[in-house]
């Protein structure tokens, strides 16, 4: 089983973050790139990678999540934060907690939902 560790290393595969375990992952956030990845259907899904550094090891976390997104962009590079997905009314949505304090929106923006076009105040 040493190959299959090995392999899994070397392609990187091991070093990704799936929020789908609902578990809380406190990461120090490294840098961020738009960048795209394949939807299964023939297509790509427009998106966030993002580099992070979980228990002393670098991984990747992709997300196109608006939600999510626009709370990791109220971050810096280097800030540690603890990221945990969460379900509630059949949707999901993110929650970003520094340094004690929930980082973004009051009311949460499921992972489904569309920014809107325009603003209105």
């Amino acid at each position: 089983m040493e190959e299959s560790k090995k392999w899994m290393k070397e392609g990187g595969y091991g070093n990704r973050i799936s929020f789908k375990d609902n578990l809380a992952h406190t990461v120090k956030l490294i840098k961020d790139k738009v960048d795209t990845i394949p939807d299964g259907h023939g297509g790509t899904i427009k998106g966030m990678k993002y580099l992070v550094e979980e228990d002393q090891e670098q991984k990747t976390i992709f997300t196109g999540s608006v939600g999510l997104i626009s709370k990791l962009a109220l971050c810096e590079a280097g800030d540690v934060v603890v990221i945990q997905m969460k379900i509630a009314n059949n949707k999901s949505f993110y929650t970003v907690t520094k340094a004690g304090a929930e980082i973004g929106e009051e009311t949460p923006i499921a992972d489904d939902e569309e920014a809107p076009e325009e603003v209105s105040w």
